[in-house]
């Protein structure tokens, strides 16, 4: 999870340190599919202030050599 903060994206702050463990589940989509989930983030940063967020996922991307993992981000606002 990252907050932006003057145009820059930095990670937020991580209340609860021991809240490191969730499930690693794999989505396997078809080409121009889509899928959602919710993120429980109150168990690592607490309830969120107003602001500009971001959550940033390493996905692997299926190909010849074997998978390319690369970074996604989706990013929402809390008023």
């Amino acid at each position: 999870m990252e907050v932006n903060k003057d145009g820059k994206w930095y990670q937020a702050y991580q209340v609860y340190k021991d809240a490191n463990a969730f499930d690693a589940i794999a989505y396997d989509l078809a080409p121009n599919e889509s899928s959602e989930w919710e993120v429980e983030w109150e168990g690592f940063y607490g309830e969120l202030k107003e602001g500009e967020y971001r959550i940033v996922k390493s996905v692997s991307i299926a190909g010849d050599e074997g998978g390319e993992r690369q970074m996604m981000a989706t990013e929402f606002v809390i008023e």
